[in-house]
Order: structure tokens, then sequence, then C-alpha cells
């Protein structure tokens, strides 16, 4: 009798790893690891097969990292570096089975976050923010603050400060031009032009900023000149200006051109062809204008302004040329800007663009004078002074004293005030006007009346007056003391006058 026959199909190897046996049709695998089956050996006996797999288990780990960036964190994973560039990978290590050892690494850099505090001001308007303790304004417009752990994830926060103050802008309205061209700008609503040629306006620019635009407006005034010439007729001088020919036939004019200023260049064209043998040579210019002619080898000018020059066989005739040179340079033109008025009354004259007020009364200014020569004028303006005068009076009651004083009537009853004259000078002469009435004094009378007897009594006035002076009913004299001794009864009086020269009476 064959015995039957056992064997053992076992197996040691790791999840997933795909291996599997079929044994008797039965698929033996990681989902159904074990198992006994029978079959038939050889001798036709039973063949057991116990079947044991055994899959060890792969082993798994998560290296978890949260972080900011620029922290520096790295960590090494099978010979990798896994940092803030490499921040996610799986490794796959061997365990102590052999089977693969699994490392799923996470490593997270939360960024810092960044704040820009931006503003656009213009110079000296006094914007300033303070930032983490620090004042920015315009003297530290910018810079980069570091809050740590001052975000919502805990990592810094940076905030970047970046103030702008814009600059005042500057430009140039400049102009050059000719005298009575008629050119005017209007900036800001003022008007420039010839009789207004400079000045300062101050605008908005682009940025709210102001924008200062200074006005310079030139106007050149037209130049003059002259083309002289001597000769004789028949010598065959000619000279071309602007396009004419001037010669004998032609021999004076007045001709326009331009000048180096692009305005006009007024030429006068002179030509003397002599006849005769004798010839003036007039010249009337300005000191200073540098006008000169050669005349047979000499030259006349300012400092040899006149002359006699012979030129031999010079004439037609062939006798002598007799030229007399006549050159005359003007002196600069004075004249007076005068003026004669009152304190405070406003005038004023502009004079070569320089005001001249109360402020700026006298002055010099050279002008151009209708010859083109300079025009000196001297400003003196004068303004008299406003004048103060009082009209005191002191009298005494019911004197009758009045004054009439512009047209109104001072007396005892409206005994002060002020009145506005105009004085010679035609300004305001103001007259203060204080009238003083002072009281009449009374007198006190007393004194014995007795003459049974046929004597006498005295009469007393009251005393402390300046004198006294006594009189009977006859209206005569008796007395001029305190008091007076009378011998028989009547009417008597007493007129006394006091300190401020006023009288009173009592009877």
């Amino acid at each position: 009798y064959h015995p039957a026959t056992t064997s053992l199909e076992d197996y040691v190897g790791c999840e997933g790893d795909g291996f599997e046996v079929i044994i008797d049709g039965i698929t033996y695998n990681e989902s159904n690891p074990t198992g006994v089956d029978t079959l038939l050996n050889s001798n036709g006996c039973d063949s057991i097969i116990t079947i044991d797999l055994i899959f060890h288990p792969t082993y798994l780990d998560t290296i978890d990292y949260v972080g900011q960036e620029g922290d520096g964190y790295t960590v090494t994973v099978g010979g990798t570096i896994y940092n803030e560039l490499n921040p996610t990978g799986i490794e796959n290590l061997s365990s102590i089975n052999t089977c693969d050892s699994i490392i799923v690494i996470d490593l997270i850099f939360n960024p810092t976050s960044t704040t820009t505090i931006t503003y656009e001001g213009c110079e000296d308007d006094g914007y300033s923010i303070p930032v983490n303790g620090v004042t920015y304004d315009e003297s530290n417009p910018s810079g980069t603050e570091v809050i740590l752990g001052g975000s919502y994830l805990g990592t810094d926060s940076t905030i970047i400060v970046d103030l702008v103050y814009h600059p005042a802008t500057t430009s140039l309205e400049d102009y050059v031009g000719c005298e009575g061209d008629g050119y005017q700008v209007i900036v800001d609503g003022n008007i420039y032009n010839e009789l207004n040629p400079t000045g300062v306006d101050t605008l908005l620019n682009a940025n709210g900023c102001d924008s200062i635009v200074t006005i310079d407006l030139i106007f050149n005034p037209s130049t003059t000149g002259f083309e002289s010439y001597v000769g004789q007729e028949d010598d065959g001088y000619t000279v071309t200006v602007g396009g004419i020919v001037y010669g004998e036939s032609n021999s004076s004019g007045l001709d326009t051109l331009i000048n180096a200023n692009g305005c006009d260049s007024i030429v006068t064209i002179d030509l003397i062809y002599h006849p005769v043998s004798t010839h003036l040579i007039e010249y009337l210019g300005c000191e200073g204008d540098g006008y000169t002619v050669l005349v047979n080898g000499t030259t006349y000018s300012e400092s040899n302004a006149s002359g006699i020059d012979t030129i031999f066989g010079g004439s037609w005739l062939n006798t002598d040329s007799i030229i007399t040179i006549d050159l005359t340079y003007l002196a600069p033109v004075l004249g007076n800007e005068d003026y004669v008025g009152c304190e405070d009354d406003g005038y004023s004259i502009i004079i070569n663009g320089t005001t001249y007020d109360e402020d700026n009364a006298i002055g010099t200014e050279t002008l151009t004078s209708f010859l083109g020569c300079d025009s000196i004028v001297t400003i003196n303006l004068i303004y008299n002074d406003i004048v103060y005068g009082n009209e005191d009076y002191v009298g005494c009651e019911n004197d009758g004293y009045s004054v009439i004083i512009n047209g109104t009537t001072y007396d005892e009853d409206n005994s002060t005030g002020t009145e506005t004259l105009t004085s010679f000078l035609g300004c305001d002469s103001i007259v203060t006007i204080n009238l003083i009435y002072n009281e009449n004094p009374i007198p006190g009378i007393t004194g014995n009346v007795d003459f049974c007897f046929g004597g006498s009594t005295t009469l007393y006035a009251s005393t402390g007056y300046n004198s006294y002076e006594w009189y009977d009913n006859n209206n005569v004299l008796i007395g001029s003391n305190p008091s007076v001794e009378v011998s028989s009864g009547g009417t008597y009086t007493v007129v006394v006058t006091d300190n401020n020269n006023c009288s009173g009476s009592n009877t």
C-alpha cells in the first residue's frame, strides 16, 4: 500500500507584489493566501498540498512640516534633499522585511504677508503716517517694516511704505518779438503783453501740485541805420538795399529790412553826388551810437564831429572839392514826471515797468525818445501832509462869541466839533473846534444901613475876585475895592471880574 504524499507550497513576499499560484484550478494570492488541496500522485494515491503564502505589509510614513518662506528648513530622505524649492515627494526605502518603506514628504512654507502703503501728494503738504512705530513723511518717504508673526498664519507681516511727494513744477512762457507786434498771452486769466511783459503765476499741475509759470515777454525795438555816400556826378557809385539799387538817379530812400532780432531795421539811404566843388555832410544822431563817416582818408565821428576836407581835382570840373563835415550827436533828453498831491490819495504812475507811488516817490528811468536817443525821466512825486488845526476860544457866558466853519455855526450851544476843509495845497485840513464859555461870577454883598445920625456905612462884596467896581444909582464909579463906604441911602451895584476875565454884578 503506497502512502499518501504531502507537500508545502509556501511563499514570503510583500503586499502588492502580485504573486499568485494555481493549484487544482484554485488561485492562491494575497487575497486567498492559505489552503489545503488533495491531488493524485504518480502512484495514484493522495498528494496533500498545504498552501501558505505570506505577504508582508509595506511600511508607510509621512514627514509633515509647516513653516514660512525663507526660514531655511530642509530634510533629506533617501538621499534626496527636500526644502522650499522641492517641498513634496514620495520615497521608497527597504524595510527589515525587504518590502518597500514608503515615505510621503509634505513640506509647507507659508508665504509672509506683504502690504504696500502708497501715497501721492505735494512737497510741504504735511502728510505723514506711523508704521510699526516709525513715522514716514517727506523727510523719510520710503522703507520696509517687518512685524514678526503679524499675519493670520503666524508668519511675518511685511509692510512696504512708498510715499511720493511731487515737487512744484516750473515753466517759462517766454517770447521774443518786436515792439508793436500785438503779441499777448493769457495765463490764469491775466493778460501779458507789451505793457505787462513779465510776471509769475501759480496754477495746478497734473499731480495737483503748484505749477509756477514765469512770463518773460521781450519786445525788441526797431533798429535804424544809415547808408551814406559822398561822391561826384557820374562816378558810377551804386548800392543795393533791400533789392533796390540806389545810385545817382535814385540817391535817397527809406528801406525796411529785418534785423538780427527779427524786427524792422530801417535803413536811410543818402547818396550825395556833388555837381560842384563844395558839399556839406550833415548827420543827426545820438551820443554813443557809433556813427562814423570816412572823408578823404579822415574818419569823422563823435570825437571828431566837424571839419573841412579838400579833395584836389575832386569835382567834375577837375577843381578842388571842398567838403564840410557837420555831425551832430544829440545828448539824452531830460524830462521830469512831477506830481503834487496828498497823503493816501492813491496816486501812482508806471514808468518803464516800475511803479512809483507814495512808498516809491522818486527815481530816474531811461527810455527812448522820438529821436531814438535816451530819454532820462526824473520822477518826483510829492504827497503833502494832511493839515491839522484847532479853533480854540475861552470866553464867558452870554458873551455872544460864535464862529462859522465849513458852513456850520459854533457858539455857546454848539461848542465842540470837527470839520474837514481843503487846504491851500488841495489836501484835507482837519479843524478841531473847542469853545469854552466860563460862568459869570455873582458876588455877594453885606453891610449895615444906618444913617440916622448922618453917619456912613460900609458895603462888603465877597472876596476872591481880580477886580471890583462899585457904582451908585447914577451909575457913577465910587470905589474899586472889595468894600466901599457910603454916606446916604440908595441903590449900589458892585461889578467883579474873576480869573477867567468874566464879569458879574450884584445890587
